[in-house]
C-alpha cells in the first residue's frame, strides 16, 4: 500500500554569501579601505542597494561596509554598469592609483587579457579573482583620476586620463628625486621588492630587484631610476664598492635571526663555520661573495671581524631560543666533545623532545655543527686553535 502525505515546503530564504566567498570578495585585512582622502562610493556604484545611504557618512565604519554591499549584488549587477567603459588594463596599472589588490590580480594575468581592444566592466569581472574588491578600488581609482585632471563627475561615465608631464617629483627615504616620467608608482614597487627581498634573507643585488619589478609591471624597469630610489632609501646599505649588494639596518631577516642565534651562545666562531651554518636551507647563500657577507656582519649585525675569526659585540642583541633548540643547546655545551646524533637525541628523549625534531634542529638551526659522520658539536666550541687566515 502506498501511502501520500502533504508535506509543506520548508520556507525558501535568499542565497547569502559564505564566509569563504566573502573573504575572498571583500579581501585581505593588511589592506586599507577606504581609500586615503579619496572615493569611497564611486559614482556608477551609488544605485547598488542600500549605497546611495552611505553618501556623506563616517568613512572607517563604512569602508568595508561598501565592498560588502557590492559583494552581495554581484550576481545582479545593473546592465548599465557591467556595460561601463572603463581604460583597458594597461592604462589602470600605468596611471590609475590602484591598490597592491588589484595591481596583483591585474599583473598576474595581463599576459593573457592584454589584447583585448575595449574593455567594460563586465569583462574585468570575468578576470579570476577580480572581486568586488577590485571593482570597487577600480571605479574609485578612476574617478579620482578624473577629478586630477579637472573632468567633471558625470554619473555611469569615466573620464579619460589627460597625459602628464615629462618629469615628475617624489619623495623617497624623506629626499626629493626628480623623474622621469614612470608608472605611477614605481618608488613604491621598487621599494616594496627590495625591503621584501632583504626581509627574505637578509641580502639583495639591485638585478634582482631590476628582474622581479620588471616582471611585477609587465615592462622593463629602467636600472638608473631603480638606483636612484634605493640609494635614498635611509636604512639600506651598501655592501660592496661597485654598489650591487644590500642590505637594510634592523632588518628581520633570517639571516639576522641566525646570527643573533650564534653569538647568543658563542661569542668568537671561525668565520667559515659560521658561513655555513648561516647558508643552512638557503640555496643561493653560495653566491655572496666573501666580502660582501663581511660587510654585512660589519654593517648591519654589529660583529667584528678578527683575522679568521669573527667576534659579537654588544651591539648584537641576543636572540631568545625556541624551548627544544635551548635543550640541545644545554645538552651540547655540557658534552666533553661532539655527540652522535643518535646520543644527542636518546638524551634529549629523557626530557620529551622526539628524535624527528631533534634531526630537524640539528640540519637547519645554524647553533648545531656536523664534524665527523653522524656527530655534531655546538657553534663555536672546539675552535680554540687559531684559525687559519681568511
Amino acid at each position: 500500500m502506498n501511502l501520500h502525505v502533504d508535506v509543506a515546503l520548508a520556507p525558501t530564504f535568499p542565497r547569502l554569501l559564505s564566509r569563504a566567498q566573502l573573504a575572498q570578495k571583500v579581501g585581505a585585512a593588511r589592506y586599507s579601505y577606504p581609500r586615503p582622502d579619496g572615493v569611497l562610493v564611486a559614482l556608477p556604484l551609488r544605485e547598488i542597494g542600500t549605497l546611495r545611504l552611505l553618501i556623506g557618512q563616517d568613512r572607517s565604519e563604512l569602508g568595508r561596509v561598501v565592498i560588502v554591499e557590492v559583494a552581495r549584488s554581484m550576481r545582479h549587477l545593473p546592465p548599465k554598469l557591467l556595460d561601463l567603459v572603463v581604460p583597458h588594463p594597461n592604462v589602470v596599472l600605468r596611471d590609475l592609483p590602484i591598490e597592491a589588490r588589484t595591481r596583483s590580480v591585474l599583473e598576474r594575468f595581463l599576459p593573457t587579457i592584454a589584447r583585448q581592444p575595449v574593455w567594460t566592466v563586465a569583462r574585468y569581472l570575468g578576470i579570476p579573482k577580480f572581486g568586488a574588491r577590485c571593482l570597487v578600488d577600480l571605479l574609485a581609482a578612476c574617478e579620482e583620476s578624473a577629478r586630477d585632471d579637472g573632468a567633471r563627475d558625470t554619473p555611469g561615465a569615466v573620464r579619460p586620463i589627460a597625459g602628464a608631464a615629462p618629469l615628475r617629483s617624489i619623495t623617497c627615504g624623506g629626499r626629493q628625486l626628480a623623474l622621469a616620467r614612470a608608472p605611477r608608482d614605481l618608488a613604491a614597487t621598487v621599494v616594496a621588492t627590495a625591503v621584501h627581498m632583504v626581509s627574505h634573507w637578509g641580502l639583495s643585488t639591485v638585478e634582482s630587484v631590476i628582474e622581479r619589478v620588471s616582471v611585477l609591471r609587465s615592462a622593463p624597469a629602467d636600472e638608473t631610476v631603480v638606483r636612484r630610489l634605493l640609494a635614498a632609501l635611509p636604512r639600506l646599505r651598501w655592501l660592496d664598492a661597485a654598489r650591487n649588494w644590500f642590505s637594510c639596518l634592523g632588518d628581520a631577516s633570517r639571516l639576522a635571526r641566525g646570527v643573533a642565534q650564534v653569538f647568543t651562545v658563542a661569542r668568537r666562531v671561525p668565520f667559515r663555520e659560521l658561513r655555513r651554518a648561516l647558508a643552512k636551507g638557503q640555496p643561493r647563500a653560495p653566491d655572496v661573495p666573501k666580502p660582501v657577507l663581511q660587510q654585512y656582519l660589519r654593517q648591519i649585525a654589529g660583529c667584528q671581524i678578527e683575522g679568521a675569526l669573527v667576534v659579537g659585540t654588544a651591539t648584537v642583541t641576543p636572540a631568545r631560543l625556541a624551548d627544544d633548540e635551548a635543550v640541545l643547546v644545554e645538552l651540547l655545551a655540557s658534552a666533553p666533545s661532539d655527540l652522535q646524533v643518535r646520543a644527542l637525541g636518546a638524551a634529549a628523549a629523557t626530557r620529551a623532545i622526539p628524535f624527528a625534531r631533534v634531526d630537524r634542529l640539528v640540519r637547519r638551526s645554524p647553533l648545531f655543527v656536523r664534524t665527523r659522520r653522524h656527530h655534531v658539536r655546538l657553534i663555536g666550541r672546539g675552535n680554540d686553535r687559531a684559525a687559519r687566515v681568511l
